[in-house]
């Protein structure tokens, strides 16, 4: 499929992955894996659910997990709105001599925050921590600053609690955390998601720029989610000229030099601008998406 630039479909990676499970090529299950979701398609919840029994099952034979499998669980954890499971998890890597948080950490991480309905006050449990480790590369009392055992009740608390870790994050030195798109579009779409309207503006408008980074169609998504939400046209059609603006220049930099390329170069030059469009989110259809998006905010 590769060979003649076809796209594998997702149930084709699942399928792949659970045949290497059921061989025990526990390694080429965790490469497929990461191929798929790095240059083809997001994992679902059934792709997930496979990739933890992989841990399970290793686990039992003395395999320790390492920065990647924790930054899965991550994952899997804000797809499923899990944040009292994320911050055990964060907790743990924070605990761990040996582990250290990187971008793909955080952001996780911050989705996790973003995708939580925070339950009434009366209903939360409060959250034990887990500590496996004998040392710890952050003393008890910073983690529990930054990552309380009891659960943010409210939306305030879970954004206040994203702040601090955030304000955690970009103090890191050695290493510093690369300041990616998708990182500070997580933590952008935390203060949208849960309603915190103040700083989604200002975010917006002086994060992206402070590191140096460009916003992709996912930003501009979450942005104009929370134009709807605050009924902000005026608003909305920034955003909507600074993501016609990103069309325009991805729209140029596909045709550059295709003149002088051969048949087959210019295949696979269309083979990676569709994983591009895929991995930024402007594909056909999620363009439409944000069309949609953007006719709901002017009809309110």
């Amino acid at each position: 499929m590769k060979r003649l630039n076809t796209i594998p479909s997702q149930p084709i990676f699942s399928n792949l992955i659970n045949g290497c499970l059921k061989s025990r090529q526990i390694n080429k299950a965790w490469k497929t894996f990461d191929e798929m979701r790095l240059s083809y398609h997001q994992p679902d919840e059934v792709t997930f659910t496979m990739m933890l029994h992989a841990c399970a099952k290793v686990k039992i034979h003395g395999f320790q997990p390492d920065l990647i499998t924790y930054n899965t669980l991550l994952g899997a954890c804000a797809r499923k709105k899990d944040l009292g499971r994320a911050r055990e998890i964060f907790r743990h890597i924070l605990q761990h001599d040996q582990l250290e948080p990187d971008h793909r950490t955080f952001t996780n991480l911050f989705w996790s925050y973003a995708n939580y309905d925070p339950p009434s006050s009366s209903s939360v449990p409060s959250t034990s921590s887990s500590s496996s480790s004998s040392s710890s590369a952050l003393v008890p009392n910073t983690i529990d600053q930054l990552v309380p055992n009891s659960a943010p009740t409210r939306r305030s608390e879970v954004v206040d609690e994203a702040k601090k870790i955030f304000s955690y994050m970009t103090q890191q030195e050695d290493p510093a955390i690369e300041m990616t798109t998708t990182l500070l579009t997580a933590y952008l779409n935390t203060h949208v998601t849960q309603r915190q309207v103040k700083d989604c503006v200002s975010l917006y408008d002086s994060l992206f720029s402070k590191y140096n980074v460009e916003p992709n169609p996912t930003t501009f998504k979450v942005m104009i989610r929370h134009c709807y939400q605050t009924k902000d046209t005026a608003l909305a059609w920034r955003i909507w000229d600074d993501y016609q603006a990103f069309l325009e220049t991805k729209a140029s930099q596909a045709y550059e030099h295709t003149s002088d390329m051969t048949m087959m170069e210019q295949k696979k030059m269309k083979l990676e601008r569709h994983q591009q469009q895929i991995k930024e989110g402007w594909t056909l259809d999620q363009q439409r998406s944000l069309v949609l998006l953007m006719a709901s905010v002017l009809a309110r």
